[in-house]
C-alpha cells in the first residue's frame, strides 16, 4: 500500500503536466487558425472590392461599345438583346433597368408605329446619357 500513496502523486503531476501541455496545444493550434481567418477575410474583402471596381468598368465600356451604333447611326437592332446579355454591378442596377426600358419602348415604337413610345423612349435614353458621362 506504501508503494501505491508513492506512485499517486506522480501519476497526478504526469496527468496534470500532459493536461496543460494539450490545453497549450489547442490554443496556439486554434488562435493561429483565428488569424489566418481574419487575414483572409480582410483578402477576400479586398479582391471583393477590386473585382467590383473591374466589372463596374468593364460593364461601363461595354455598354458604351454596345451603344455606340446608335449614338452614331440611330440604329438600335439587337442592342436590347445585348444589353440583356451584359453581367450588371449593383451599382449599375437601376441604370441598366431603365437603359433597358427605354430601348423596348424604341422597339415597341417602331414594331407598332407609335411614335409616342419613340419619344418616350429617347427621351428616357437622353435623361440616362445626361446622368452618366462615361456614356458620351
Amino acid at each position: 500500500m506504501k508503494k501505491r500513496l508513492k506512485k499517486t502523486p506522480y501519476i497526478l503531476i504526469v496527468a496534470l503536466v500532459m493536461a496543460v501541455f494539450l490545453i497549450l496545444i489547442a490554443l496556439f493550434y486554434f488562435n493561429g487558425k483565428g488569424k489566418d481567418l481574419t487575414a483572409n477575410k480582410t483578402n477576400n474583402e479586398q479582391k471583393k472590392a477590386v473585382d467590383t471596381e473591374k466589372l463596374e468598368k468593364d460593364y461601363e465600356r461595354n455598354v458604351a461599345q454596345i451603344l455606340r451604333p446608335f449614338f452614331e447611326k440611330q440604329e438600335f437592332s439587337g442592342i436590347l438583346n445585348e444589353l440583356t446579355n451584359l453581367n450588371v454591378p449593383e451599382k449599375y442596377m437601376d441604370f441598366h433597368l431603365d437603359l433597358v426600358i427605354a430601348f423596348d419602348l424604341l422597339k415597341q415604337g417602331q414594331k407598332d408605329g407609335n411614335q409616342e413610345k419613340i419619344e418616350e423612349g429617347l427621351q428616357k435614353l437622353d435623361q440616362l446619357v445626361q446622368a452618366n458621362n462615361w456614356l458620351k
